[in-house]
């Protein structure tokens, strides 16, 4: 596993990867720095001479304090953190061994868009499994209670298997209930997904489904906790951000009233608006979904996954309207009933429901092209299976390319998906924390 001396540093330094598990005299000086306390290290590392982490092991400890203005107590602690280079290389290859790889906050392959919304509160290490790239496609995240009914079971696995045909990705915490019913449902279906867990990523990999999903590339296991963790109800709170930031939209399934892990993750991506956040609405739907509706939540009626525009279209236009929503009185539609059906004329009302524009088109048709590059098609290909002209698919294809989404082949010209870790553009190893 290759790591980058400033991963290197930021690993030894705020995780407890490389930390002996029988327990160390001076704990204190040995304990890693929390991500607050490391916050605060790295706005002076960026506006000082040593610049990044990795200048830690160029620089001795009289210059971190000269330089960065440390006491002598934050000193120690670093230099004894730093020392455990030997124990972390061995610590690196067993996890390589099981097919965990490691990724921090300085590394260009860090999923971008936890650094986007949630900048200085961006999980400094991630741990994970499986094919990274799928961090960086447009997913749905799908939460709900552990001990979901009928009802909601049904909804979550209809959701799950829309999501696998329009090429979204099911983001889920990986608990019992309507997470598990999500990620089971989209894997069957022959989508992907991502599971951000709270605890024991090693022990859920050795589950052998779980695993055979890894190896296949269809599902990420992600967590940035170290991998034998226990579980613990604040760790669970804490990763519900990461599945919200991970996602382009979020959907809640079913949510008990002003408690459990659903409320509280819901409630906190409503106050900062990382995403749209769209409540499973209906006669029978828990308290809690209601009131999350009634705090800005787009009801989300179970017929709209029946919806012939596609589940993609549907989210993308409401969401259009998320950070502003307020629940429609009767004379509105709903998410899920037909606007034609409430007034036959809207769609030449309503500016908002004109034809998309080419970038919009692309966005809507770019999950069933990729779904069908799974092995190289020329652009003919493609054209007929789509049943669109040959024109069209190559500005689309075009595109795509320019987005880093697929790859030309040439002698003959065909076209391949991209599936090879991309280096992302995103914020700098400091910039999200100023």
């Amino acid at each position: 596993m290759n790591i980058s001396p400033d991963s290197q540093a930021i690993i030894l330094l705020c995780s407890s990867l490389a930390v002996s598990r029988k327990g160390e005299k001076d704990e204190d000086e040995k304990t890693p720095f929390t991500l607050p306390e490391w916050n605060v290290i790295a706005r002076k590392l960026s506006s000082s001479v040593l610049k990044s982490p990795g200048a830690f092991f160029q620089a001795d400890p009289e210059q971190w304090q000269k330089y960065l203005g440390l006491s002598k107590k934050e000193v120690n602690r670093i230099a004894k953190l730093l020392s455990r280079t030997g124990q972390l290389a061995i610590e690196l290859e067993r996890l390589e061994s099981l097919g965990i790889w490691v990724v921090t906050r300085a590394d260009p392959f860090y999923p971008s868009r936890l650094k986007t919304l949630l900048k200085q509160r961006a999980p400094l290490v991630l741990f994970g499994a499986g094919e990274p790239g799928l961090l960086e496609l447009e997913g749905v995240a799908v939460v709900g209670a552990r001990d979901v009914d009928a009802e909601g079971a049904d909804f979550t696995n209809r959701l799950a298997q829309r999501c696998a045909e329009e090429g979204l990705i099911v983001v889920s915490g990986g608990a019992r209930g309507v997470d598990q019913i999500g990620q089971d449902s989209a894997l069957a279906a022959g989508g992907k997904a991502v599971t951000v867990l709270a605890d024991s990523l090693e022990a859920r990999l050795r589950q052998r489904k779980v695993r055979e999903a890894v190896l296949s590339g269809c599902l990420v296991l992600l967590s940035p906790y170290h991998p034998g963790a226990r579980f613990t109800v604040g760790s669970a709170m804490c990763r519900n951000k990461y599945i919200y930031a991970l996602s382009r939209y979020a959907v809640v399934v079913s949510a008990s009233f002003n408690k459990g892990g659903t409320w509280a993750g819901a409630v906190e991506n409503l106050r900062h608006k990382w995403v749209p956040l769209f409540v499973r609405d209906g006669e029978n739907t828990p308290e809690g979904n209601q009131r999350l509706i009634e705090k800005g939540g787009i009801p989300l009626k179970p017929q709209m996954l029946d919806d012939k525009g596609g589940l993609r279209a549907t989210l993308e236009f409401y969401s259009a309207k998320a950070f502003g929503y307020t629940r429609p009185d009767a004379g509105e539609a709903v998410v899920g009933e037909s606007l034609e059906k409430k007034d036959p004329v809207a769609r030449r009302k309503d500016p908002g429901l004109q034809p998309a524009n080419e970038h919009d088109l692309f966005a809507i048709v770019w999950p069933y092209i990729e779904k069908e590059l799974d092995t190289p098609k020329t652009e003919q290909e493609l054209a007929d299976k789509l049943k669109v002209r040959r024109r069209q698919m190559q500005d689309w294809l075009k595109k795509a390319q320019e987005l880093g989404k697929v790859h030309k082949m040439t002698r003959p010209v065909r076209y391949a998906r991209s599936l090879h870790l991309k280096k992302i553009s995103q914020p700098s190893l400091f910039e999200d924390i100023k």
